[in-house]
This record gives structure tokens, C-alpha cells and sequence, in this order.
């Protein structure tokens, strides 16, 4: 029950915190549309920590990021959910029968 508790908490928490926005560094246009876009996607801020510490401070702050994107996705969170809702279900059906519950049977079948 606490499993339960504690994961379908967890993942109510994770879908409210979903709709954090990333910071904006500007748009691009295209065609005349304006889209956002954030400062970690540009060509000049990749450069810059490929001067700073080469491929592997790119790689390491692009897996950052997934990382720390995971806790805004909504997704993330049903996978939580159906994940708890999985382990908990099977916890409940592998616990062990308690001692009166074989004659109970007995007399029922």
C-alpha cells in the first residue's frame, strides 16, 4: 500500500511540475513564423562549450538536459504511474497466504 501511495504520489507531482518552459534565448523566423527557441540549441552556444571543454562537455550537458527534462514530461510520469500501479499489483498478488486463509478455502470449495 505504501508503494502505491508513495509512486501515484510521485507521479502526480511529476505531471504538475510538467508545464515548467525551458528558458528562451530569442526566435528564429522561417517562412514568416516565428518560433521559439532555447539558448542550448543555438549553433553559437554549442560552439562556445566545444571551445570551453571540447565533445564531451557537449555530450555530457545534451544527456544533462534529457536527464533533467524527464521531471517535466507528462509522459515520464504515466510511465511512473503504470509502472507503480505494475509493482504494486504484483506485490499484492505474490504476498504470502496467512494461515487461515488455506481453510477458508477448503470450506468455500
Amino acid at each position: 500500500m505504501c508503494i502505491l501511495i508513495a509512486g501515484l504520489g510521485l507521479s502526480a507531482w511529476i505531471w504538475q511540475r510538467a508545464g515548467a518552459q525551458a528558458q528562451l534565448s530569442g526566435y528564429v523566423v522561417i517562412d514568416g513564423v516565428a518560433y521559439p527557441q532555447r539558448l542550448e540549441d543555438t549553433k553559437a552556444y554549442n560552439r562556445r562549450m566545444e571551445a570551453f571543454g571540447g565533445k564531451g562537455l557537449v555530450l555530457a550537458e545534451k544527456l544533462e538536459a534529457w536527464f533533467s527534462g524527464l521531471g517535466r514530461s507528462r509522459g515520464f510520469a504515466g510511465g511512473v504511474a503504470l509502472v507503480t500501479l505494475g509493482l504494486g499489483g504484483g506485490l499484492f498478488l505474490a504476498r504470502p497466504a496467512r494461515a487461515g486463509d488455506d481453510e477458508a478455502d477448503k470450506r468455500a470449495g
